[in-house]
């Protein structure tokens, strides 16, 4: 281990632990952390980017699709004849606008018009969608859902699918994240989505269908299961598989079916004294767990890959100083507040994204007195390092001075560490390895 970038603390003195029962640590939360491997705490990465507005991306509309759809602007622009647009927010270097990178997972939002449909296509990576504003259907294969305003939806690998704004005056708008399952190598460009039957399905607005022509059987058992992981059953052939719906896999949630929760390793003042990982009364924040691994997510949507949710801060609550081994993505959906990276302080608001990269310290604040501060958060691994969210939570920093209450609370490391450069910046992005040590 490089001796040369400081660690957490994994030893604390009798006053130490004694302030942290006073704090609402159990005496099981101080001795896990006095245990636990040493996280590294790492200053900013120059050259880095770490925040964008959604707004500051252009519209774009894929140029593949007919005309009729994606309007007449050149090379895959938006104009006033598209029915629809995107904008792509985070993806692979070279080909997302933004400057957040990404080589295991796409986000982006998307919006279609009153009235819009996108006809049934289907794609190689998983694709998970929130809606955000309007109401509209979704169809796959033959079963139709309404959507609305705080609807998940999930798509798999294959599954023909397809969407209506079904307002004659308001805009459906909503986000999207795509992603492969397993050791699978994300090129959303060579896998996008690929229209069913074009001379039917694809033929003009009017006559433009929702649903595969013909409709194929559903699959269950071992065949349910047949494309969801292997991206190369299909590399080398000109067109995708039309395969039916799955049997047993649930395809959609709405946010507050979900239960509220609050991370049971935070002390009481801020999680609250409910058991459990419950939320209560007492919780300044909670959060819902949307999608992740079977044995712990409680919707149904289930990703080895992947894990999203959405938390709400209650009025000037403060998330003290914390850092993870994992890659996490942030869409403020609702409030405004204060985001701290280190040294970096960003106001946020509606509309913003927010990256934050292995390791990196943060913490934010709700700085409303009346609101709540509402965000969307995305967790994952670069690499083929498997994501492992339930052990590898969020670490408080300094819990002694930065967790004591939440007057006192800190959003920055003390003391703050010296940005990395170079091949430092790189050093930590990649990898769990240095999670296994017990060195300080």
């Amino acid at each position: 281990m490089d001796k040369t970038i400081p660690y957490i603390r994994t030893e604390f003195s009798q006053d130490d632990k004694e302030i942290l029962r006073k704090s609402g640590f159990s005496e099981t939360q101080i001795t896990e952390m006095c245990d636990k491997p040493a996280y590294p705490v790492i200053g900013s990465r120059e050259g880095y980017f770490d925040k964008i507005t959604e707004t500051d991306i252009p519209k774009s509309a894929t140029a593949s699709y007919p005309s009729w759809f994606r309007g007449t602007g050149p090379n895959s622009s938006y104009n006033d004849d598209s029915t629809y647009w995107y904008r792509w927010v985070m993806g692979p270097k070279g080909m997302v606008q933004s400057g957040l990178i990404s080589n295991k997972i796409s986000v982006g939002t998307g919006l279609f018009k009153p009235n819009t449909k996108y006809p049934v296509h289907n794609h190689v990576p998983w694709e998970l969608y929130f809606i955000l504003e309007g109401k509209g259907i979704f169809v796959k294969n033959d079963r139709r859902y309404d959507i609305a305003s705080e609807d998940f939806i999930i798509t798999r690998p294959y599954d023909p699918h397809a969407i209506k704004n079904t307002s004659k005056t308001k805009r459906l708008k909503f986000l999207w994240i795509a992603w492969l399952e397993e050791e699978a190598k994300l090129d959303i460009m060579s896998m996008g989505g690929r229209p069913i039957n074009p001379k039917e399905c694809w033929k003009d607005q009017e006559n433009a269908s929702l649903f595969p022509m013909p409709i194929p059987p559903v699959l269950s058992g071992r065949d349910a299961d047949r494309y969801l992981y292997d991206a190369t059953t299909v590399s080398d052939k000109p067109i995708y598989p039309v395969i039916g719906s799955r049997e047993g896999y649930l395809d959609k949630i709405t946010e507050t079916d979900i239960p509220k929760s609050a991370a049971e390793n935070y002390p009481t003042w801020f999680r609250g004294t409910g058991p459990n990982n419950s939320y209560d009364d007492d919780s300044t924040y909670w959060y819902r767990w949307v999608v992740g691994p079977r044995e712990r997510v409680q919707s149904g949507l289930v990703s080895n890959e992947i894990a999203v949710g959405t938390e709400v801060f209650k009025p000037e609550a403060k998330y003290p100083v914390h850092n993870h081994p994992y890659w996490e993505l942030y869409f403020v959906l609702k409030g405004e507040g204060v985001f701290v990276k280190n040294d970096r302080r960003y106001d946020i608001m509606p509309g913003d994204f927010i990256i934050v990269r292995p390791y990196d310290p943060h913490g934010l604040k709700n700085t409303s007195k009346r609101k709540p501060l509402k965000i969307l958060w995305i967790c994952w691994q670069e690499g083929n390092v498997k994501l492992d969210i339930t052990h590898t939570g969020g670490q408080p920093i300094n819990p002694v001075k930065c967790w004591r209450d939440q007057e006192s609370a800190c959003l920055s490391p003390v003391p703050t560490p010296p940005p990395l450069t170079g091949k430092d910046a790189d050093k930590y992005l990649v990898g769990l390895h240095l999670t296994q040590t017990n060195e300080t």
